[in-house]
């Protein structure tokens, strides 16, 4: 991870975080291997890093936590592919992590040397917030060339869907996770003000960059 950048917040001065709008959800760093999500697990945990949830979702075993600007971020281990391909659609899901099991691939969790995210993490997913999900299913779909993964379209046809998983080959891996959320549109999506996440997020030196630029001007 050191003098790689995997994200570039830029600072809107003056700008406060913006909920309930069309936009940003949450960004989601994944990590090679599950012992390397167990060695950032015990990192937090001597550092008392608050977590905004916890869960084992089938493909995956995620954390979730928001940095001082309320930007929310998650931190995961994806299953190996062939354990969810082609059940993601039926399988995908939010269930209890098994701290315990995850805490054992370590030999001493509380002295277990933490120096970063290792090399091999990546972004592994982008979710968004949006106004309407099936424009945005044509657009990333036919117009991007992203591959519909997963739509709740599938297990409930009516009401519309509320969340889809649309992705796209990412290097150094087979697929990636882009996920839409629908939210009011606004006349204008105030953006939040960014700064580089503490190191009690987990982020290590050179991930994030940090730029400032003047607010734009707002119209409806």
């Amino acid at each position: 991870m050191k003098g790689r950048e995997l994200l570039v917040l830029v600072e809107e001065e003056g700008a406060k975080p913006a909920f309930g709008h069309t936009g940003l959800y949450h960004v989601a760093l994944v990590v090679p291997l599950r012992v390397d999500l167990s060695r950032w697990l015990a990192h937090a945990a001597r550092d008392r890093v608050k977590f905004t949830g916890v869960a084992d979702h089938f493909v995956s075993e995620a954390f979730y936590l928001s940095d001082p600007d309320d930007h929310r971020i998650e931190i995961y281990w994806e299953r190996p592919r062939a354990v969810w391909e082609g059940k993601v659609a039926a399988r995908m899901t939010t269930e209890s992590l098994d701290i315990d099991g995850l805490l054992g691939e370590l030999d001493a969790p509380e002295t277990e040397m933490f120096e970063g995210l290792p090399a091999g993490t990546t972004m592994g997913h982008v979710h968004l917030k949006v106004a309407e999900v099936q424009r945005t299913i044509e657009f990333y779909r036919d117009v991007l060339g992203f591959g519909l993964m997963d739509s709740e379209a599938r297990l409930r046809p009516s009401p519309p869907a509320d969340t889809t998983i649309i992705s796209a080959p990412t290097p150094g891996r087979a697929r990636g996770h882009h996920r839409h959320r629908p939210a009011p549109p606004p006349c204008a999506t105030p953006p939040s003000s960014c700064r580089t996440a503490r190191n009690g997020t987990g982020f290590s030196a050179g991930s994030v960059r940090r730029q400032h630029r003047k607010p734009p001007m707002a119209r409806c």
